[in-house]
Formats: C-alpha cells, structure tokens, sequence
C-alpha cells in the first residue's frame, strides 16, 4: 500500500514537471541568452541605463534558474519512480 502511494506521489511530480517544462520553448534558453546579449551590447553603446541592464540580467538568470531546477526535478521524480517501479524510463548512454 505504501509503496503504491509512492508511486503515485512520484508519477504526479513527474507529470506536473514535464507539463511545466512543456510550456518553455525547446530554445528558451538561447533565446534568453541572446536577449541578454544584446542588452550587454546596448548597455556598453550607452543605449540601456545601468539600472535597464542590471534587471535584464537578473532577469535571464532567474529564468535559466527556474528552468533548470524545473528540468532537476523533473529528472529527480523520474528517478525515483524508476527506482520504486524497476522500469527504466530515461535513455541511457
């Protein structure tokens, strides 16, 4: 019984995280970056206050924050479930 509602608790947190990570594009990251980029360049040509361009960092660093520690859960309850049911459900090397 335990055990089912183990399985149950870590197949629903791994749900909730891959719907999560399914409302970031595949190339959130990049383009994040790129925004981030760009406003390093704006900044240094004088077009972006200092004030503008310290946000925008902040900004990217805690997007590529929440993604990531969404995709660490994600891969943390798909490890778990993994290890309460035997069945691997992530490819290898």
């Amino acid at each position: 019984r335990d055990l089912e509602r183990r399985i149950a608790l870590a197949h629903r947190a791994c749900e909730t995280r891959r719907a999560e990570m399914e409302t970031w594009r595949a190339d959130a990251v990049k383009q994040f970056a790129d925004a981030a980029a760009l406003a390093d360049r704006h900044y240094r040509l004088g077009a972006v206050p200092a004030a503008t361009y310290v946000e925008l960092q902040k900004q990217y660093v805690e997007a590529v924050e929440t993604l990531l520690e969404t995709r660490r859960e994600l891969l943390a309850s798909t490890a778990e479930l993994e290890e309460l049911t035997g069945i691997q459900l992530i490819e290898r090397p």
